[in-house]
């Protein structure tokens, strides 16, 4: 089954030359050796020490770092801005559109304000959408 990527993502081998384009995209340095893959856990694992080592923090009160879910939701939350629900559920691989609109839907009033306001200040004339002319016809008021 295919599934759609990025497209940030998926110009990133296009700079790599031809020639050399084979073996894994990422070959992150852990107890893997050169020609073996790192378990997808192991990875989760080396993500989070990762977090932790730069002090990126997510949560102050329950003291947790940064993780391979923290990479995964910032992703969600910057293209859920940018594409119909029904295209994220699929670039997020949820199994239903539910826990899409939990998780990444109207989930940021401040950054739809943003986008509004902005959207406003560029808009010419109203925004009420009474963009009819007003008459010059006397009602004899």
């Amino acid at each position: 089954m295919a599934h759609p990527i990025a497209p940030e993502f998926a110009k990133l081998p296009l700079g790599v030359p031809e020639a050399d384009r084979a073996g894994p995209v990422f070959r992150p340095q852990g107890k893997a050796t050169r020609y073996e893959r790192m378990s997808k856990d192991s990875v989760i694992r080396l993500l989070s020490e990762i977090g932790k080592k730069a002090g990126v923090v997510v949560d102050k009160q329950r003291g947790k770092y940064a993780s391979a879910h923290d990479l995964r939701r910032s992703f969600g939350e910057r293209w859920a801005s940018r594409i119909m629900p029904q295209q994220l559920m699929e670039l997020m691989r949820h199994e239903t559109i539910e826990t899409t609109m939990r998780y990444y839907v109207g989930r940021n009033a401040q950054s739809t304000a943003a986008v509004l306001w902005d959207a406003h200040s560029r808009a010419t004339g109203n925004t009420f959408g009474n963009t009819a002319q007003k008459s010059s016809v006397s009602t004899g008021d």
